[in-house]
């Protein structure tokens, strides 16, 4: 199929007793239409108008603009960066539960755990979101611009940054479990805020990551 900016109409006669119309328009890819040979020769005004109305229709809904390819990129991009920021302040709201109820646990738990809330996002930034090639435009946004900083070429991990970066989210979700158990409301609640986070995260922000040295990226 070709795009072309003059509006024309040609018929191009062939050999099963038929001839095709191809009709064109500005701004829209050519579309081919059959029409009987026979309805043409009798000048039956009604299939060429057929012919026409068929022609629009098809512009609308099958042959769109390539502005409107464009902005469905931008809309793909928009959901990417909405999943991928209300992923996060689910998880927060979750370490949030976690962190008051450690302190309501024991006045030093709760300050471990501080101490564990501010470390663990800044390992897994230097070891994992400063090495990725698409942190310019990273699905979760903050942590992107935020590893700029640390100004790290992009390129495969090494098994020590993918250990730091494991070893920081296991100590960031896992300890809580200790004594958000005690507390069952409060234990579902950071549970389900985290599954929240998480599907959408593999549904829909992974699947749009570019970062092919990722180890969980989805196959495509």
């Amino acid at each position: 199929m070709t795009t072309t900016n003059n509006p024309s109409r040609t018929d191009q006669p062939s050999g099963d007793g038929a001839t095709h119309h191809r009709f064109h328009h500005p701004g829209w890819v050519s579309v081919p239409l059959l029409a009987p040979r026979r309805a043409v020769r009798l000048g039956a005004r009604g299939s060429v108008g057929i012919d026409l109305v068929l022609l629009d229709i098809a512009q609308i809904h099958l042959f769109p603009r390539r502005e409107w390819l464009a902005n469905w990129e931008e809309r793909k991009t928009v959901t990417k960066q909405f999943h991928g920021i209300t992923s996060l302040g689910l998880v927060a709201v979750a370490t949030v539960v976690a962190a008051v109820v450690a302190f309501r646990t024991s006045w030093m738990l709760g300050v471990v755990y501080a101490v564990i809330c501010i470390a663990a996002p800044l390992v897994v930034l230097y070891a994992y979101c400063a090495r990725c090639p698409c942190k310019a435009h990273c699905g979760h946004v903050f942590p992107g611009k935020a590893a700029q900083v640390f100004d790290r070429e992009p390129g495969p991990y090494t098994p020590a940054e993918l250990a730091a970066m494991v070893l920081a989210l296991s100590l960031l979700i896992g300890l809580p479990q200790f004594w958000l158990w005690r507390y069952t409301g409060l234990f579902i609640a950071y549970w389900v805020l985290n599954s929240i986070a998480l599907v959408q995260i593999r549904l829909v922000v992974c699947r749009t990551c570019e970062n092919v040295y990722c180890p969980m990226k989805p196959a495509s």
